[in-house]
């Protein structure tokens, strides 16, 4: 008979369930009204994910249940609640894969993928466990994948549907959160007015709430692009809201700040702010290759002449092969100017060619 269960054959009604834990002895929650209160407590923290309330006082509440969660029904949420507080149960979860729900399934594929580099494949099957959910938390994650794929106009194609489902669920954060992640798409082309145009509306959703917090990439971002274009006053003013307001000073941010001054001639300003980049290379040890090569591009901008050297010409090569290598394609639209530049000055005319080429058809595929 056990048999016929393990193969899904047989199908036992709730005594025989209880005989058969008790003659294991095996523990189990069976009190429905225990059952009952706890669903709600779960069904309330998964409201707090979709709509990114604070979960902590909830998970403390839940876990001093934590024996009891486990042997029951409701193992399945509570093992992903459990994720959600960057507890390791990714492998009980994998077995108990197939007595998920769909919908439960679709929420596992998502949190189990939602920091990972995807293959095609992979991607494809995100997609549609995001859709299975058609919620618009799922989407947004979605989202943020097409984001770091540089598939933007994918993000611009699911805006009617986000923006639908975000009001429809009374979901200010989602809304708010789709805005900057578009934004954030048209920032990496370089598109700059509609990059404000879904800026401004996170800023005038968020500037009020407990979310602030978020619109720190945001002014970070509109500085980056002002820099990039080579509006550098300006570029500066919404870095240092980034810096001051919001107290951002991570390596990206001292970055602009020091390449702004650089090419203002304020080298005194600048090397403020190279050295606190030379401490964070020192210090923090997930900085990239490129991190350390956009250093020493900055130094070098300095120097007089600085393109005409060939060791800029290097440096420059080392520099967008890492950059396209480590980071999305929004940090090789930053450098295609001045690399275009450099390449031509030193008669690399086919290198210049094909990287006007690469870039220009990203940008033409992702533009409305």
């Amino acid at each position: 008979y056990l048999c016929k269960i393990e193969n899904g054959s047989a199908n036992p009604d709730e005594q025989m369930w209880k005989k058969l834990f008790r003659k294991l002895d095996l523990p189990f929650e069976w009190e429905q009204p225990a059952i009952h209160l706890f669903q709600k407590k779960i069904e309330e923290y998964f409201h707090g994910i979709k709509f990114h309330c604070d979960r902590d006082a909830l998970y403390t509440e839940l876990n001093a249940w934590n024996e009891q969660l486990r042997f029951s029904e409701l193992v399945v949420d509570w093992l992903m609640i459990r994720i959600d507080q960057d507890e390791n149960e990714w492998d009980l979860l994998e077995e108990l894969v197939p007595v998920m729900t769909l919908k439960q399934q679709a929420l596992f594929t998502i949190m189990k993928y939602s920091k990972e580099k995807l293959s095609d494949s992979e991607i494809a099957h995100y997609i549609q466990m995001c859709e299975l959910l058609d919620e618009s938390f799922a989407l947004n994650l979605l989202s943020l994948k097409h984001l770091h794929r540089g598939e933007y106009a994918a993000i611009h194609r699911l805006e009617g549907k986000i923006v639908a489902k975000a009001l429809c669920e009374g979901n200010l954060y989602q809304l708010a959160d789709y805005y900057i992640i578009n934004g954030s798409a048209y920032a990496c082309i370089n598109q700059l007015e509609m990059m404000m145009d879904y800026y401004k509306r996170a800023i005038g959703l968020l500037e009020h709430t407990e979310w602030k917090e978020n619109l720190t990439s945001v002014y970070y971002n509109m500085g980056a692009s002002y820099v990039s274009v080579g509006e550098y006053e300006k570029g500066i003013d919404y870095l240092r809201v980034a810096q001051e307001t919001y107290h951002m000073e991570d390596f990206m941010l001292q970055h602009k700040l020091a390449l702004a001054y650089v090419r203002l001639q304020d080298y005194e300003k600048a090397q403020t702010y190279l050295s606190k980049m030379k401490n964070q290379l020192r210090e923090l040890p997930y900085l990239r290759k490129a991190d350390h090569l956009k250093y020493q591009e900055v130094c070098m901008e300095m120097e007089e002449g600085f393109q005409q050297k060939p060791e800029y010409l290097t440096l420059m090569e080392e520099l967008v092969e890492a950059v396209e290598r480590d980071y999305h394609v929004g940090h090789l639209v930053f450098y295609k100017d001045l690399a275009m530049e450099t390449y031509c000055l030193h008669r690399k005319y086919k290198k210049a060619l094909e990287l006007d080429r690469k870039i220009s058809s990203i940008i033409l595929e992702n533009i409305h």
